[in-house]
């Protein structure tokens, strides 16, 4: 309690409070041993005054016993005792008198007249009835009473004090004083004395105390001044050194400055470090966002492209089933045609048998031949409309493959784009350590600056009331430290958020890089499937230009069969050649449409063959289409992975820069 009363107060304040207490102590005992002096000199005079009273009042008693005793009468024994009292003298001139119990005096050595006067009314100077109160005293007990009275000689009252005895007997009152003049004298003098000695003593005190607390006082204001200054952010100062608790004091003020002048440098190079860090990190940020942007535009293109394929896919896979129905219907009437050239053949084997037969078969060849030629040339019509669709697919492959190699093209910038993502990544985790490493600095600077506040304020309470300064300079670097351990915590809280979405974007990356990887060799399959089909299509219309070469050439034996028997039907005389010609011309249009047809037949194996290719490649189409959506998710959570880091690296700048604009404030 008396700590925290003193602290309201200064240095200054206090040492002379403390030099003032010295003096009032010093005057105080003093006073004191003069007072105690003055009483130990009072109380040796009531002594002697006593002494003589009581020896005095021993003399009449043993001259009463003597009366008593009846060795003298008490007239005499009272004589002898005026007697002894009128020849005692002590002390100088102090002399004993007797008055009785009605304050008449008795004897009085010193003045004969007063002998036998009542002076029950006698006053001192200050109206005190002093033989009164001599009579009330030695009434009570033998005591001593204070009163004013002149020396022997002079007129004069001065201070006295007498001791005063009853003897019963007689019915006296023995009585003896001092005068207190010389005591007072003495006390005076000695007050003189002291008071002359105190006053040299407090000057020297005093200028000793000055110069005390100036020595003290001088180099508090200027660390005071200084810790002012650096409370306000100038750290340029630098403190003289000495040998006492004021310059240790100075040498850790010293040591503390050096401390933060460090401090603060590496702390803004650690801010700078940490701005361009989060520059970098934000660079990389943009970067990554606008390569997931890229693949995720790439991604919506080969989708839109797969898209079409599929489509076009669909297209040749109706037009192939309109195909394969076109030959089922060439084969048909292939196998028709094939079964009336035997019935022609028969008919023209009759005729030769039977040339009584001769008109009757030749009409029915003639028939037959007419319905082989309609057949062929429906057959031919129809290989015409087979080719025209297989003409249509062909053109419709040819799309689906430019649409392969674009999508493969797009796939390949698809992977490009994720190979640069994957590099952007790879640059952002190296920059995320180099962050954290920076953060380290940072911290490691803030746990000194820390320790640097504590021993500040452990040598700012040492030093009382001159480390008030040094108390605000421990507070604000604490405050500083602080306010750095927070924003290092932040700091190193999105450093972990980075490094995890880092590894996150990594994942997501390898797993865009492995399906890009996929849908190529998906797409090769495709061109691969495409260029089989395109071959199969390519020996389908060699075939069936075959065919419908075959199939003119059944026409033309049929009509050179048929001007055959009309010539038979002319030339009687002629029917055994023409019959002969006839029939070599129907085996030979026989074996044309029995290769026709099987020809035919292998047409549609290798139309059923495509269709079941283009199955498959619209199944592929449609896995390629479901892992460009996984890409094109995988895109979007880059993207969103790239502006949380943007948007990290803003909040990494702000710290940066209010670490700066701390820094600022100081003069190193």
């Amino acid at each position: 309690m008396i700590q925290t009363f003193l602290r309201q107060f200064s240095i200054r304040a206090r040492l002379w409070f403390l030099i003032a207490n010295a003096l009032l102590a010093m005057t105080a005992m003093g006073l004191f041993a003069i007072v105690s002096q003055k009483q130990m000199l009072l109380d040796d005079r009531e002594a002697v005054v006593q002494g003589q009273v009581e020896s005095l009042h021993s003399q009449i008693a043993a001259l009463h016993a003597r009366a008593e005793r009846g060795e003298i009468d008490q007239a005499a024994a009272q004589k002898m005792a005026i007697d002894a009292v009128n020849a005692i003298r002590f002390a100088g001139d102090n002399y004993l008198w007797v008055n009785d119990k009605d304050a008449v005096m008795v004897v009085h050595p010193i003045k004969p007249a007063l002998n036998g006067k009542n002076l029950s009314e006698a006053k001192d100077p200050n109206g005190k009835l002093l033989f009164k109160a001599f009579v009330e005293q030695a009434a009570i007990e033998p005591g001593f009473v204070s009163y004013q009275w002149p020396k022997p000689g002079f007129a004069q009252p001065v201070d006295k004090t007498s001791y005063v005895k009853a003897f019963e007997p007689w019915g006296w009152i023995i009585g003896s004083g001092i005068y207190l003049d010389d005591v007072d004298a003495f006390f005076s003098a000695a007050m003189t004395t002291f008071f002359v000695t105190m006053a040299l003593v407090s000057a020297g005190l005093l200028l000793l105390s000055w110069l005390l607390a100036k020595s003290i006082i001088a180099p508090l204001d200027m660390l005071i001044g200084m810790a002012n200054a650096i409370a306000e952010g100038d750290l340029r100062i630098h403190l003289p050194s000495c040998r006492n608790e004021l310059g240790r004091l100075a040498d850790a003020f010293e040591r503390m400055v050096g401390g933060l002048r460090e401090m603060f440098t590496q702390l803004g190079e650690s801010a700078k470090l940490l701005e361009k860090n989060a520059f970098d990190l934000e660079h990389v940020a943009v970067g990554l966002a606008a390569s997931a942007d890229q693949m995720s535009s790439q991604t919506n293109q080969m989708d839109d492209s797969y898209g079409r394929i599929h489509k076009e896919l669909n297209v040749i896979c109706q037009q192939a089933k309109q195909v394969s129905t076109q030959l089922d219907r060439v084969t048909y009437a292939a196998n028709e045609a094939s079964s009336n050239m035997v019935q022609v053949s028969a008919a023209t084997e009759q005729a030769s048998a039977n040339l009584t037969a001769v008109a009757a078969a030749s009409e029915q060849a003639t028939t037959g031949m007419g319905l082989v030629r309609q057949a062929a040339v429906r057959s031919g019509d129809r290989l015409q409309q087979a080719g025209g669709s297989v003409s249509q697919m062909e053109t419709a492959l040819h799309g689906v493959r430019k649409l392969c190699e674009v999508a493969a093209q797009e796939a390949h910038q698809a992977r490009d784009e994720a190979q640069r993502s994957t590099v952007v990544v790879a640059d952002l985790t190296a920059a995320a350590q180099e962050i954290g490493k920076v953060v380290s600095v940072i911290n490691s600077i803030a746990g000194q600056t820390n320790m640097l506040a504590l021993n500040a304020a452990i040598e700012a309470a040492g030093a009382g009331e001159a480390g008030k300064g040094f108390a605000v300079v421990a507070n604000e670097v604490k405050e500083l430290a602080s306010q750095t351990s927070d924003a290092t915590k932040m700091i190193s809280k999105h450093i972990e958020e980075i490094q995890q979405e880092s590894q996150t974007v990594g994942k997501v990356m390898r797993l865009v890089t492995d399906a890009i990887g996929s849908l190529n060799d998906a797409n090769h399959e495709i061109l691969t499937a495409i260029e089989d089909q395109g071959q199969s299509l390519n020996q389908l219309v060699t075939t069936m230009h075959d065919v419908s070469d075959e199939s003119k050439e059944v026409v033309r034996r049929v009509s050179e069969s048929a001007q055959g028997i009309e010539e038979v039907n002319r030339n009687v005389g002629e029917i055994s050649l023409g019959i002969e010609e006839v029939t070599r011309n129907v085996s030979q249009a026989s074996v044309g449409i029995d290769q026709m047809a099987n020809d035919v037949n292998h047409v549609s194996g290798s139309n059923q063959k495509t269709n079941r290719q283009m199955g498959a490649s619209v199944d592929e189409v449609e896995g390629l289409a479901a892992r460009v959506g996984e890409i094109k998710q995988a895109s979007a959570q880059v993207s969103v992975v790239g502006h949380q880091l943007h948007s990290k690296s803003t909040g990494m700048k702000e710290i940066a820069g209010v670490i700066k604009t701390q820094v600022a404030k100081y003069k190193i």
